[in-house]
C-alpha cells in the first residue's frame, strides 16, 4: 500500500481527475481523502510513474510513503 500526498486537490472534481490519472496507469483500490489531501492505493507502481501520471493532470505530488 502506498500513500500519496498531493498539493492542489481541493474538490470532488480534483478527486475525479486524480482517480482517472491513477486508473490510467493500472492502480487499484484508490481511496481519496480530500481533507488531508492523501490518496491511498493498494498496488506497487513505481513512484516515478505515479508522480508523472498525477502531474500530467496538473497536481503536485509532495511525497509518497
Amino acid at each position: 500500500m502506498k500513500k500519496i500526498f498531493i498539493s492542489g486537490m481541493n474538490c470532488s472534481h480534483c478527486e475525479t481527475k486524480v482517480r482517472n490519472a491513477l486508473s490510467e496507469i493500472g492502480c487499484e483500490n484508490i481511496e481519496v481523502d480530500l481533507e488531508s489531501k492523501v490518496v491511498t492505493i493498494s498496488n506497487d507502481k513505481k513512484d516515478e510513474e505515479i508522480i508523472e501520471a498525477i502531474e500530467d493532470y496538473g497536481f503536485d505530488v509532495d511525497r509518497i510513503e
